[in-house]
């Protein structure tokens, strides 16, 4: 998979194209890459994501919609379906006030110019969000571009998207949030002192203060440990590991990457066999 930052760097006509901010890469977003990618397959074609760098929610200043994966994260996952290439857009102010007409003029039609566009139900694009699947679809019939799109993912009656799951990691429902993404949530964090840590990523979402049953990803290893996170007077957000498994060197790396599987309410409600 190659990452272009810029359209000019290839020539990309008769792709097979997607669109989105792909936030979290939760199982909805797969089924939908993983139908771009098959088709583009079988008709021999170059298969490319078009996402954008920062995600728009937060160039808005909505922090609430803080992002479900930092960039690194996010290729790495998108990496596993074998796609030929991402496009990675800077959202700044000019591409903020571009109309939804623009947009397909002059970035989907002139410089990507695909045979076959996917996108989800939900996805609007453009000045306002003024652009909608309506709007793709009747550029794309005019266009003779094959045009599909994918209904919302559902699991019991709730609709997975990157909203709802942030809505659930705020509430703490790790249970949902790992389901619905086909993954557990994580992050990085950073030391700055003995079994003190400090999210890498400002803009990632955070589990709200609480004591955590995590997991500790090392050397292709999973090691059950407890995280406390906590907000100090100064607002800032501090983790502490109280407890690591025996397999962990408590002078293991500064930086970790952590997994969450649940809230407990306080230390001692994590038995031995859960840790160990």
């Amino acid at each position: 998979m190659e990452i272009i930052k810029s359209l000019n760097q290839k020539n990309f006509k008769g792709c097979h194209l997607t669109i989105g901010n792909f936030d979290g890469i939760h199982r909805g977003h797969r089924l939908l890459i993983e139908q771009l990618v098959s088709e583009a397959h079988v008709e021999n074609k170059a298969s490319l994501l078009l996402t954008f760098d920062p995600n728009p929610r937060y160039f808005f200043g909505d922090t609430e919609s803080s992002t479900l994966t930092d960039n690194p994260l996010k290729y790495q996952l998108l990496e596993e379906f074998g796609l030929n290439y991402v496009i990675e857009m800077t959202f700044d102010q000019r591409f903020s006030k571009m109309s939804a007409d623009q947009f397909l003029q002059e970035i989907i039609l002139n410089q990507i110019n695909p045979s076959s566009v996917v996108i989800g139900e939900n996805h609007t694009f453009g000045y306002k969000k003024e652009g909608t699947v309506s709007t793709m679809k009747k550029f794309c019939l005019l266009h003779q571009i094959n045009f599909s799109q994918r209904e919302m993912f559902v699991i019991d009656d709730n609709v997975v998207s990157s909203s709802s799951i942030r809505s659930e990691i705020k509430k703490s429902n790790f249970t949902n949030v790992n389901r619905w993404l086909g993954r557990p949530y994580g992050f990085w964090i950073e030391s700055t002192s003995e079994n003190r840590y400090y999210p890498v990523c400002s803009q990632q979402l955070l589990p709200n203060s609480g004591v955590y049953l995590i997991e500790i990803l090392k050397d292709n290893l999973t090691l059950p440990a407890v995280l406390k996170i906590v907000e100090n007077k100064e607002k800032k957000i501090m983790m502490e590991l109280q407890r690591i498994n025996d397999k962990l060197d408590h002078n293991f790396d500064k930086k970790i990457f952590v997994q969450f599987l649940k809230q407990v309410s306080d230390i001692n409600e994590v038995s031995l066999s859960q840790i160990k």
